[in-house]
């Protein structure tokens, strides 16, 4: 009996470290943080796999904060909903540190901000954030939705504790058949310093973007590119522009609808002078086969700003705008000077646009309204552009 009770001991003893944590229970109204945490980290020390949550509702007290994780895909298995605490204190309520091939999959994501925009109220929250990946490589998050989130649903950008130290060490970034609605941003926006950038390589695609009290943003403080969004839906967007732009360069924007804009499609123009540290050079941004309607802005491109800092190269050029419908554009609260669909604009600066190719666009006109209008730079060629009549 003795030796029986001794050989019970034992193993009790070698078993119990390994099991030092439990698996996250939904639907039990407990933080779940730790438990899906541990999960992520066992799975990436194992050489990677796939974390499969059950169906439910797990909440979220504490932030889950992972670093150094490799080919792991957190995955829900039916309607699985992470949702952060009313007492939460945290920025955000998922960080992703200096990972690679980090993957989300198939889970709904929400935070506090349930406040929708207004007109004369956006109800921002800034600092109320969903997830983070900073410094991360060959990652993604698919058929995920989010929700009420005051400041960015999802950043993707550079971190500043990354090993290689680079300016640009986030790269290959892919967010395919998302929802994001009532937040106020999607974005590669580095927040910490000037030495660091957004995302090289990063991909929207089949998104829907709906009520969205800002943009999606992809900013920059160092030289970055390669961008592709695609396929994707723009409906009630309530900031300045449905996309934003700055210092990107090589920006393909296809195939995408956007409907019911307060603000502009799309605007491009250099970071602001507190923000960068170097000079920057950007060019070929396209706007390709876009269906756009009730929007009450155009494209605005800005090539400069007063007291920009100015490398070797003063051009922007390879800018394209093809194949586009416009229609129902409403400038009525607009200057007259920029009632325009697609406006070429300079603040004062030394840069201007070069080798601007504008063709095969159909569009309406209201009274009052041009398709296109250049304050910036000489080379500029219209081809093939057909106006319907809006009546």
């Amino acid at each position: 009996m003795k030796e029986q009770i001794t050989k019970f001991i034992l193993i009790f003893a070698t078993v119990l470290p390994f099991k030092s944590f439990s698996a996250p229970v939904p639907d039990d109204g407990l933080n779940d943080a730790p438990d899906i945490k541990q999960l992520i980290v066992d799975k990436s020390n194992l050489g990677g796999g796939e974390v499969l949550l059950g169906e439910g509702v797990y909440d979220i007290c504490s932030s889950i904060y992972v670093r150094e994780i490799n080919n792991v895909t957190l995955k829900g298995n039916g309607k699985v909903v992470f949702r952060k605490c009313p007492s939460y204190s945290d920025e955000y309520l998922m960080y992703i540190y200096n990972s690679d091939n980090f993957v989300i999959d198939s889970i709904e994501f929400y935070g506090l901000t349930t406040q929708q925009y207004e007109p004369g109220n956006h109800h921002y929250a800034w600092g109320e954030q969903g997830v983070l990946f900073a410094g991360t490589s060959n990652s993604s998050v698919l058929n995920s939705k989010f929700f009420n989130f005051g400041d960015a649903a999802l950043r993707v950008t550079s971190s500043r504790s990354h090993p290689s130290q680079l300016p640009i060490n986030s790269k290959n970034f892919i967010a395919d058949s998302n929802v994001f609605y009532n937040v106020t941003q999607v974005t590669t926006t580095h927040v910490w310093s000037s030495d660091f950038g957004g995302t090289e390589n990063i991909t929207f695609t089949r998104n829907l973007f709906k009520n969205i009290k800002g943009s999606l943003k992809l900013s920059s403080r160092k030289p970055v590119s390669k961008a592709l969004i695609q396929n994707n839906i723009f409906s009630d967007m309530h900031g300045n522009a449905a996309i934003e732009l700055n210092y990107y360069s090589k920006v393909y924007i296809k195939g995408n609808s956007f409907s019911n804009l307060n603000g502009l499609v799309l605007n491009a123009y250099p970071n602001s002078l507190t923000s960068v540290n170097e000079p920057i050079d950007w060019d070929d941004i396209h706007f390709i086969k876009n269906n756009v309607s009730n929007a009450k802005g155009g494209l605005r491109f800005l090539s400069d700003i007063a007291g920009e800092l100015i490398g070797s190269d003063t051009n922007i050029s390879g800018v394209i705008v093809s194949a586009n419908h416009f229609f129902n554009m409403d400038f009525s609260a607009k200057d007259q000077a920029h009632a325009n669909i697609i406006n070429m604009l300079s603040k004062g600066g030394q840069k201007e646009f070069m080798f601007v190719d504008i063709k095969q666009n159909v569009y309406e006109l209201q009274e009052g309204q041009r398709f296109f209008k250049s304050y910036t730079g000489q080379s500029v060629k219209q081809t093939d552009n057909v106006e319907l009549s809006a009546n």
